[in-house]
């Protein structure tokens, strides 16, 4: 095979597999994009209702180890989820709506995969205001791996996420968040 030959194949070759990448972190596997979403909402509807042990044990699970560390340990984030999740029981909240306005947005760093996971809740409280709020939980896992770790939005907005992540691309520009009161 002719130099130009051999240079325009590889050439593209590496676009293929450029566009292929691109592709990829536009249209993931549905079955990600589920896990991240089922992740996001237990760990959202936590903040709100009262979850099961198994539950808690879950939620613990995806969250971040920072997160963790910041409370003391395992067994203290244990204690604090599950009183958490008792004092929800009397909580002037009641949740009527979890849904995904938006698809995750996944991509990479040099390390990780990350995804943004952007979930709205519609709550009711006990005078009968309702209000949206709009946020989002940022995912990451080491390249290879299947089991995604979260933040929520409120831990990033200080440090772009390299507090979590130290290879979260700097440039990269978070999701919209907010509560307004529904009428």
């Amino acid at each position: 095979m002719p130099r130009t030959s051999l240079a325009l194949a590889i050439i593209a070759a590496v676009t293929f597999v450029m566009l292929s990448a691109s592709v990829l972190a536009a249209d993931p596997d549905p079955a990600v994009v589920k896990q991240v979403q089922d992740d996001v909402k237990l760990l959202r509807q936590g903040v709100f209702r009262v979850l099961s042990k198994s539950e808690i044990e879950t939620a613990l699970a995806l969250m971040h180890p920072k997160i963790i560390e910041a409370v003391g340990g395992i067994e203290k984030a244990r204690e604090s989820a599950t009183s958490e999740s008792r004092r929800q029981a009397t909580s002037l909240f009641t949740i009527e709506k979890v849904e995904f306005l938006q698809a995750p947005e996944f991509f990479s760093g040099k390390e990780h995969d990350f995804v943004f996971v952007p979930i709205a809740m519609t709550m009711s409280r006990v005078d009968r205001t309702r209000n949206q709020s709009l946020t989002f939980y940022l995912g990451g896992r080491k390249k290879g791996d299947t089991g995604w770790k979260y933040v929520e939005a409120s831990k990033l907005i200080r440090d772009k996420g390299s507090t979590f992540f130290a290879d979260f691309p700097e440039d990269k520009q978070f999701p919209p968040v907010f509560t307004r009161q529904l009428k």
